[in-house]
């Protein structure tokens, strides 16, 4: 892994290291290392599984730049169950719980009937703990814009609440529906690939206050590392696309974006 030297700092704001270290043959200290070189100073470790969040949390405590979110991904609704928001607010008082999610709605699959209420039982249910916390609510959508779109906007008019779309490929169409109420926007290591002009079109209408980049290793690896398993030392190439994107400096979009997050992410800090 080539050492940049950097002078800047980058926030990857989503990213699966207990997948990592399933894939990768890195040690986690090794992985931290290489990202901190790559000028990354903070990484938020997504939790997909209620019932694994200790998992999660025992690598934020043993850490200092690692924080976790509590949360259960629509993928695992049918085996981990639809989780429960009194016990999704008892996690979220932990020191270094950041967010709540990764959650949403994802028809990707064709899932049936009983998995799409499913989902969206789920999703008012971590939605429920996020007006109760107000912890950003990390959402995650695919083939269902309409119905996300209609979920979050009746829920935020009765109670507002942080909402961060991670992953960003949404249409024009949700994004201009969902911009008044989300908090941000994050770009992943799709924006860097050939086949991204829609998206990367979308991003440049997103204010630069509701930008994040992220990585979701160990997956979605940007150019020039797609088909390797992804990494936070990879985050800079999503940066730098971005700021192409938004026609601004590299150093810019990295201050923007660390601001961004820290903000949103009210009780993240960088020792």
């Amino acid at each position: 892994m080539k050492n940049l030297q950097t002078n800047w700092r980058i926030i990857d704001s989503h990213c699966h290291i207990n997948d990592i270290l399933l894939k990768e043959s890195f040690d986690i200290a090794t992985l931290l290392n290489n990202a901190k070189e790559n000028g990354v100073v903070l990484i938020q470790n997504i939790c997909t599984y209620l019932n694994k969040f200790h998992k999660i949390y025992e690598i934020a405590e043993k850490y200092p730049q690692i924080f976790a979110s509590v949360g259960t991904h629509p993928h695992n609704v049918m085996e981990d169950g639809v989780a429960d928001s009194e016990i999704i607010v008892k996690y979220a008082s932990y020191k270094k719980v950041t967010s709540i999610g990764e959650v949403g709605l994802d028809y990707s699959k064709n899932p049936s009937i009983k998995e799409i209420c499913t989902q969206k039982d789920n999703l008012l249910q971590h939605i429920y703990a996020a007006q109760e916390t107000e912890l950003p609510l990390i959402v995650h959508t695919r083939n269902a814009e309409k119905d996300t779109a209609y979920i979050l906007q009746k829920a935020f008019q009765h109670k507002s609440f942080p909402i961060v779309m991670h992953c960003y490929t949404a249409s024009r169409w949700f994004t201009e529906e969902c911009l008044p109420i989300v908090s941000s926007f994050s770009a992943s290591g799709i924006i860097t690939f050939k086949n991204a002009k829609d998206t990367c079109d979308t991003f440049s209408m997103i204010p630069n206050s509701k930008l994040l980049i992220e990585t979701d290793a160990p997956y979605l690896s940007p150019s020039p590392h797609r088909g390797k398993i992804n990494n936070s030392a990879y985050l800079h190439y999503v940066c730098n696309k971005l700021a192409e994107i938004k026609k601004i400096s590299f150093e810019d979009m990295a201050r923007i974006t660390t601001e961004n997050f820290l903000r949103i992410f009210a009780k993240a800090y960088i020792k």
